[in-house]
């Protein structure tokens, strides 16, 4: 009992970035004290890392919850988020071999997440696209954006939790950036406008038309 108020207790301060995110931290590894492959205390620790731009303790906390609980698409979608943000991380730092290592792992990890199920989950698509593009593979760029806002309006139509949907002024931005890369204009322009329309005041969208 006291392992599912240490956890809930973390869950409450989670996002109340960053002290009360710390000390969610502090309430998981107290738990994981307890019971070390308790699957839930890991996964919201590598969440509170992730929130935290801790990223390589973030892939060790999901990869630990993996070893609980192998066939989650969730904590495996989490993990490869993590490879692609560590990624960024590296390649802005100028280490583009790490960052490479990095875009591959994160892209073999969310397929399988993808085949595992983490198709319901937009963030996981939106990740993988801009994984794709990273990589120079616009054609699974434009299908994963595309997917993402499908995914997007299917949780808006079904009630889903307003948080799960990816900022969608964002994906269209990305699309039209994917479309123009690859020479189709006049998509490029249709998704800058879509971006636009949604988000008037964006001068990145303006910039890449």
């Amino acid at each position: 009992r006291s392992l599912k108020v240490l956890n809930n207790l973390s869950l409450k301060l989670l996002n109340q970035k960053p002290e009360g995110t710390k000390r969610a931290v502090r309430l998981l590894d107290l738990a994981l004290s307890i019971h070390s492959e308790f699957g839930s205390a890991l996964f919201n620790k590598g969440l509170a890392h992730h929130l935290l731009k801790e990223h390589v303790a973030a892939i060790q906390s999901f990869d630990r919850s993996l070893r609980v609980e192998p066939r989650d698409a969730k904590v495996r979608a989490n993990m490869a988020r993590s490879h692609y943000q560590l990624a960024i991380q590296y390649s802005e730092g100028g280490d583009g071999q790490s960052a490479l290592a990095l875009l591959e792992a994160g892209r073999d990890i969310m397929d399988e997440a993808i085949k595992q199920g983490a198709t319901s989950y937009p963030f996981a698509l939106y990740i993988r696209a801009n994984i794709a593009t990273e990589l120079g593979d616009i054609p699974t760029a434009t299908q994963y954006y595309q997917y993402t806002l499908q995914v997007n309006n299917q949780l808006r139509e079904n009630g889903g939790d307003p948080n799960d949907i990816i900022s969608e002024w964002d994906v269209h931005n990305m699309l039209g950036l994917a479309y123009k890369s690859s020479g189709e204009h006049m998509l490029a322009l249709h998704s800058f406008e879509q971006a636009i329309a949604i988000n008037p005041e964006s001068f990145e969208v303006y910039a890449n038309c």
